[in-house]
Protein backbone atom coordinates (compact mmCIF):
# COMPACT_ATOMS: atom_id res chain seq x y z
CA UNK A 1 0.00 0.00 0.00
CA UNK A 2 1.78 3.60 -1.00
CA UNK A 3 2.15 5.39 2.02
CA UNK A 4 -0.48 9.02 2.36
CA UNK A 5 0.89 12.05 4.15
CA UNK A 6 -0.99 12.84 7.87
CA UNK A 7 -3.57 14.82 7.71
CA UNK A 8 -3.03 18.13 8.54
CA UNK A 9 -3.20 19.17 12.46
CA UNK A 10 -6.19 21.51 13.90
CA UNK A 11 -3.87 24.32 13.73
CA UNK A 12 -2.98 23.88 10.39
CA UNK A 13 -6.17 23.14 8.97
CA UNK A 14 -7.48 26.43 10.43
CA UNK A 15 -4.61 28.70 9.52
CA UNK A 16 -4.81 27.23 5.86
CA UNK A 17 -8.41 28.16 6.28
CA UNK A 18 -8.03 31.77 7.53
CA UNK A 19 -4.95 31.92 4.84
CA UNK A 20 -8.08 30.84 1.68
CA UNK A 21 -10.50 33.60 3.69
CA UNK A 22 -8.16 36.17 3.42
CA UNK A 23 -7.25 35.58 -0.19
CA UNK A 24 -10.79 34.78 -1.68
CA UNK A 25 -11.57 38.57 0.25
CA UNK A 26 -8.60 40.27 -0.99
CA UNK A 27 -9.36 38.56 -4.55
CA UNK A 28 -12.95 39.95 -3.78
CA UNK A 29 -12.19 43.97 -2.70
CA UNK A 30 -9.90 43.91 -5.37
CA UNK A 31 -12.62 43.18 -8.09
CA UNK A 32 -14.95 45.03 -6.00
CA UNK A 33 -12.92 48.53 -5.88
CA UNK A 34 -12.29 48.28 -9.51
CA UNK A 35 -15.57 47.87 -10.79
CA UNK A 36 -16.26 50.69 -7.93
CA UNK A 37 -13.55 52.88 -9.81
CA UNK A 38 -15.06 52.55 -13.02
CA UNK A 39 -18.56 53.14 -12.15
CA UNK A 40 -17.41 56.62 -10.25
CA UNK A 41 -15.02 57.32 -13.05
CA UNK A 42 -16.71 61.19 -13.16
CA UNK A 43 -14.99 61.78 -10.06
CA UNK A 44 -11.36 60.33 -11.28
CA UNK A 45 -9.60 62.22 -8.73
CA UNK A 46 -11.28 60.52 -5.45
CA UNK A 47 -11.42 57.16 -7.70
CA UNK A 48 -7.80 57.22 -8.08
CA UNK A 49 -6.74 58.32 -4.35
CA UNK A 50 -9.29 55.34 -3.10
CA UNK A 51 -7.72 52.95 -5.39
CA UNK A 52 -4.62 54.15 -4.38
CA UNK A 53 -5.43 54.05 -0.73
CA UNK A 54 -7.36 50.53 -0.52
CA UNK A 55 -4.75 48.58 -3.27
CA UNK A 56 -1.66 48.12 -1.17
CA UNK A 57 -3.50 47.26 1.72
CA UNK A 58 -5.29 44.01 -0.31
CA UNK A 59 -1.98 43.45 -2.20
CA UNK A 60 -0.29 42.92 1.23
CA UNK A 61 -2.57 40.47 2.92
CA UNK A 62 -1.89 38.52 -0.61
CA UNK A 63 1.23 39.09 -0.49
CA UNK A 64 1.48 38.04 3.17
CA UNK A 65 -0.54 34.61 2.84
CA UNK A 66 1.87 33.87 -0.45
CA UNK A 67 5.38 34.70 1.57
CA UNK A 68 3.41 31.83 4.08
CA UNK A 69 3.22 29.00 2.23
CA UNK A 70 6.30 29.85 0.22
CA UNK A 71 8.80 30.08 2.95
CA UNK A 72 7.22 27.28 4.88
CA UNK A 73 8.02 25.10 1.66
CA UNK A 74 11.41 26.77 1.93
CA UNK A 75 12.05 25.69 5.12
CA UNK A 76 10.73 22.36 4.61
CA UNK A 77 13.42 21.68 2.15
CA UNK A 78 16.14 23.80 4.27
CA UNK A 79 15.21 21.27 6.82
CA UNK A 80 15.67 17.85 4.89
CA UNK A 81 19.13 19.74 3.77
CA UNK A 82 20.26 20.03 7.17
CA UNK A 83 18.78 16.72 7.78
CA UNK A 84 20.66 15.12 5.31
CA UNK A 85 24.01 16.82 5.85
CA UNK A 86 23.53 15.43 9.42
CA UNK A 87 23.03 11.94 7.78
CA UNK A 88 26.20 12.39 5.82
CA UNK A 89 28.25 13.59 8.60
CA UNK A 90 27.54 11.08 10.96
CA UNK A 91 29.34 8.47 8.37
CA UNK A 92 31.39 8.62 11.45
CA UNK A 93 29.41 6.48 13.29
CA UNK A 94 28.76 3.81 10.80
CA UNK A 95 32.70 3.89 10.68
CA UNK A 96 32.57 2.94 14.21
CA UNK A 97 31.15 -0.31 13.39
CA UNK A 98 33.49 -1.61 10.60
CA UNK A 99 36.66 -3.20 11.48
CA UNK A 100 39.46 -1.86 10.15
CA UNK A 101 41.28 -5.46 9.21
CA UNK A 102 38.07 -6.14 7.45
CA UNK A 103 38.21 -2.94 4.81
CA UNK A 104 42.46 -2.70 4.64
CA UNK A 105 43.93 -3.61 1.81
CA UNK A 106 46.36 -6.58 3.05
CA UNK A 107 50.13 -6.73 2.77
CA UNK A 108 49.92 -9.73 0.47
CA UNK A 109 48.09 -7.51 -1.93
CA UNK A 110 50.01 -4.52 -1.35
CA UNK A 111 53.32 -3.28 -4.09
CA UNK A 112 56.03 -2.10 -2.05
CA UNK A 113 59.91 -2.74 -1.88
CA UNK A 114 61.69 -4.28 1.24
CA UNK A 115 65.21 -2.25 1.34
CA UNK A 116 67.80 -1.63 4.38
CA UNK A 117 67.03 1.90 5.86
CA UNK A 118 70.52 2.54 3.97
CA UNK A 119 69.40 1.19 0.76
CA UNK A 120 65.92 2.78 0.02
CA UNK A 121 67.74 6.52 1.30
CA UNK A 122 70.54 5.69 -1.80
CA UNK A 123 67.57 3.64 -3.85
CA UNK A 124 67.57 5.58 -6.95
CA UNK A 125 64.58 7.65 -8.45
CA UNK A 126 64.56 6.16 -12.13
CA UNK A 127 64.29 2.41 -10.55
CA UNK A 128 61.82 3.21 -8.62
CA UNK A 129 59.65 4.75 -11.11
CA UNK A 130 60.23 1.97 -13.51
CA UNK A 131 59.51 -0.78 -11.04
CA UNK A 132 56.45 1.15 -9.50
CA UNK A 133 55.44 2.06 -13.15
CA UNK A 134 51.66 2.75 -13.18
CA UNK A 135 51.45 3.23 -9.10
CA UNK A 136 50.89 7.11 -7.90
CA UNK A 137 52.18 6.39 -4.02
CA UNK A 138 55.95 4.31 -4.01
CA UNK A 139 55.86 2.16 -0.57
CA UNK A 140 59.99 1.18 0.32
CA UNK A 141 59.57 -0.99 3.40
CA UNK A 142 62.22 -1.96 5.87
CA UNK A 143 63.84 -5.58 4.70
CA UNK A 144 65.29 -6.20 8.48
CA UNK A 145 61.26 -6.18 9.79
CA UNK A 146 59.21 -5.14 7.44
CA UNK A 147 58.00 -1.72 8.86
CA UNK A 148 57.13 1.28 6.42
CA UNK A 149 60.10 3.47 5.68
CA UNK A 150 59.23 5.46 2.90
CA UNK A 151 56.09 6.53 1.20
CA UNK A 152 56.94 8.60 -1.66
CA UNK A 153 54.63 10.01 -4.46
CA UNK A 154 55.31 9.86 -8.57
CA UNK A 155 53.88 13.09 -8.34
CA UNK A 156 56.66 14.51 -6.38
CA UNK A 157 59.31 12.65 -8.65
CA UNK A 158 58.34 14.12 -11.52
CA UNK A 159 58.34 17.87 -10.14
CA UNK A 160 61.83 17.33 -8.18
CA UNK A 161 63.12 15.60 -11.53
CA UNK A 162 61.57 19.06 -13.67
CA UNK A 163 62.97 21.10 -11.13
CA UNK A 164 66.33 20.05 -11.64
CA UNK A 165 66.13 19.85 -15.08
CA UNK A 166 64.96 23.57 -15.03
CA UNK A 167 68.08 24.55 -12.25
CA UNK A 168 70.82 27.17 -13.55
CA UNK A 169 72.82 25.51 -10.69
CA UNK A 170 76.65 24.09 -11.88
CA UNK A 171 77.44 21.47 -11.86
CA UNK A 172 73.65 20.33 -12.85
CA UNK A 173 73.13 16.39 -11.57
CA UNK A 174 72.25 13.92 -13.38
CA UNK A 175 68.09 13.02 -13.28
CA UNK A 176 69.93 8.73 -13.70
CA UNK A 177 71.77 9.51 -10.51
CA UNK A 178 69.15 11.16 -8.48
CA UNK A 179 68.33 9.04 -5.16
CA UNK A 180 65.59 9.07 -2.44
CA UNK A 181 67.80 10.54 -0.08
CA UNK A 182 68.07 13.54 -2.77
CA UNK A 183 64.34 14.00 -3.13
CA UNK A 184 63.63 14.16 0.66
CA UNK A 185 66.25 16.64 1.08
CA UNK A 186 65.17 18.64 -1.38
CA UNK A 187 63.12 20.96 0.61
CA UNK A 188 61.25 20.73 4.36
CA UNK A 189 57.92 19.70 2.82
CA UNK A 190 58.85 17.02 1.09
CA UNK A 191 60.89 15.47 4.21
CA UNK A 192 57.65 16.00 6.22
CA UNK A 193 55.43 14.01 3.17
CA UNK A 194 58.07 10.92 2.41
CA UNK A 195 58.52 10.28 6.09
CA UNK A 196 55.51 11.08 8.72
CA UNK A 197 52.41 12.50 6.78
CA UNK A 198 50.85 8.87 7.28
CA UNK A 199 49.96 6.94 10.56
CA UNK A 200 49.25 4.15 12.15
CA UNK A 201 46.60 1.83 14.11
CA UNK A 202 46.14 -1.46 15.66
CA UNK A 203 44.72 -4.45 13.84
CA UNK A 204 42.04 -4.38 16.32
CA UNK A 205 41.07 -0.28 15.09
CA UNK A 206 37.98 0.27 13.88
CA UNK A 207 37.64 2.60 10.12
CA UNK A 208 36.64 5.55 12.41
CA UNK A 209 40.15 5.30 14.84
CA UNK A 210 41.82 5.48 10.95
CA UNK A 211 40.18 8.51 10.20
CA UNK A 212 40.09 10.38 13.68
CA UNK A 213 44.28 9.86 13.17
CA UNK A 214 44.13 10.58 9.24
CA UNK A 215 42.51 13.87 10.50
CA UNK A 216 44.86 15.01 12.69
CA UNK A 217 47.80 15.06 9.82
CA UNK A 218 48.18 17.84 7.68
CA UNK A 219 47.73 15.98 4.04
CA UNK A 220 47.27 12.61 5.12
CA UNK A 221 45.81 10.21 3.17
CA UNK A 222 46.95 6.95 4.40
CA UNK A 223 46.71 4.94 7.76
CA UNK A 224 49.33 1.64 7.88
CA UNK A 225 47.80 -1.22 10.10
CA UNK A 226 50.32 -3.15 12.62
CA UNK A 227 49.91 -5.22 14.83
CA UNK A 228 49.64 -2.94 18.21
CA UNK A 229 49.88 0.46 15.82
CA UNK A 230 53.27 0.94 16.50
CA UNK A 231 55.25 2.47 13.48
CA UNK A 232 58.27 0.30 13.90
CA UNK A 233 56.25 -3.25 13.60
CA UNK A 234 55.73 -5.20 10.32
CA UNK A 235 53.02 -3.93 8.08
CA UNK A 236 50.04 -5.62 7.97
CA UNK A 237 47.44 -3.93 5.93
CA UNK A 238 46.87 -0.38 4.48
CA UNK A 239 44.09 2.17 4.70
CA UNK A 240 43.60 4.93 2.53
CA UNK A 241 41.50 7.93 2.54
CA UNK A 242 39.21 6.22 -0.64
CA UNK A 243 38.55 3.26 2.21
CA UNK A 244 37.35 5.98 4.63
CA UNK A 245 35.10 7.81 2.13
CA UNK A 246 33.40 4.87 0.19
CA UNK A 247 32.47 3.14 3.76
CA UNK A 248 31.21 6.14 5.47
CA UNK A 249 28.32 6.38 3.49
CA UNK A 250 24.77 5.68 5.15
Amino acid sequence: MANTPPPPSGDNKTREVLSMTLVVLALSGIVLLSGATLLIGRDIETAKWVFGAVMPVLGTWVGTVLAFYFSKENFNAAAQSVADMARQTSGIDKLRTIAGRDKMIPVSQIKSQALTPAAAAAARLSDLLATFAGYERILLLNSGGGAVLYLIYRAEINAYLGEVALSTAAPKPDPATLTVQNLIDSSPRRTTLFTSSFDFVAVTATLADAKIKMDKIDHCNDIFVTNTGGKDEPLLGWITDNTLIENAHL
